[in-house]
């Protein structure tokens, strides 16, 4: 309904016969190769060999990181069109991992640094604040801020409003969103969207 499948319409597909196997087109990504890809109820980013990422789809709170709120993928020039995300200005380094939810996405580096970016309202982008980014409002490229947990994330996973990590530590720890318990801290009080909230004052979750 967003563009979300990258194919230039708005049709869905598979749920119909004769619309998957050899009738279900690639997406249009230049001729570059995936590492990995994410999908979201109404969005999906991938990363790419050239060290960069694309989202498509629904574009709600600049969370295809494109700095407007226009959706893309639905129109027969979208894909082809289709701008990178601007996670840094000099792109040095190499994203491994992207996440898409429902209200943002993130990218995970190989040097296992974490930025995100889109809805930020609960302070799911980690930043210690409420501002969104890749609306055109917040800050994109070397602008927006990598996530302080206290130490390097081996690995993430994105909720609809709120983050997790597994630390080189061993430890895990969530931020964002907490209404109903899921940053595990016995607790509802949203992390992130305030000042010393993030680093070292994250608490990780007790297991």
């Amino acid at each position: 309904g967003f563009g979300q499948l990258g194919l230039g319409d708005s049709n869905h597909r598979g749920d119909a016969s004769r619309e998957m196997g050899a009738n279900l087109l690639f997406v249009d990504l230049s001729g570059q190769t995936v590492r990995h890809v994410s999908a979201s109820s109404s969005h999906t980013c991938v990363a790419l060999d050239n060290d960069r990422i694309k989202c498509w789809g629904d574009n709600t709170a600049g969370k295809l990181g494109i700095g407007n709120l226009t959706d893309k993928g639905a129109a027969p020039t979208d894909m082809a069109s289709l701008p990178y995300v601007a996670t840094e200005a000099v792109f040095s380094l190499t994203p491994l991992r992207v996440t898409a939810s429902t209200s943002h996405s993130c990218v995970h580096f190989a040097d296992n640094s974490l930025k995100c970016w889109g809805e930020n309202a609960f302070g799911a982008l980690g930043l210690e604040e409420t501002t969104d980014h890749g609306d055109g409002v917040g800050p994109m490229g070397d602008g927006l801020l990598f996530i302080d947990l206290g130490a390097n994330a081996l690995e993430l996973s994105s909720g609809y409003n709120n983050n997790c990590a597994i630390l080189a530590t061993g430890e895990v720890k969530c931020w964002g969103d907490n209404l109903q318990g899921q940053l595990g801290q016995d607790n509802t009080f949203v992390r992130g969207d305030g000042l010393f909230e993030m680093g070292s004052s994250l608490a990780a979750v007790a297991f």
